[in-house]
């Protein structure tokens, strides 16, 4: 909560993106799994739900190298203008 009332730059990322890599990772298996059984057995309900899951893992990977992006570019409110 503090951080979040106080926003401040990234001090570092640390296993952050090596954690939401594996995530993505599991949750994108998970939904090609699904499209599969899904598509194989026409249920409409697996279908659903993989679309939720490929959903979340497009989102993840935006935030993912959004973050990576910061970590190797820097804060660039933190450069200056000289």
């Amino acid at each position: 909560m503090q951080r979040f009332r106080h926003p401040a730059a990234l001090d570092g990322v640390g296993l952050g993106p090596v954690t939401s890599t594996v995530a993505t990772a599991v949750t994108g298996a998970m939904g090609i799994l699904l499209l599969r059984t899904g598509a194989s057995h026409r249920w409409v309900t697996l279908t659903a739900d993989d679309k939720h899951l490929l959903t979340d893992v497009w989102t993840s990977f935006g935030v993912i190298v959004g973050v990576l992006l910061v970590s190797c570019t820097g804060d660039p409110s933190k450069k200056s203008t000289d």
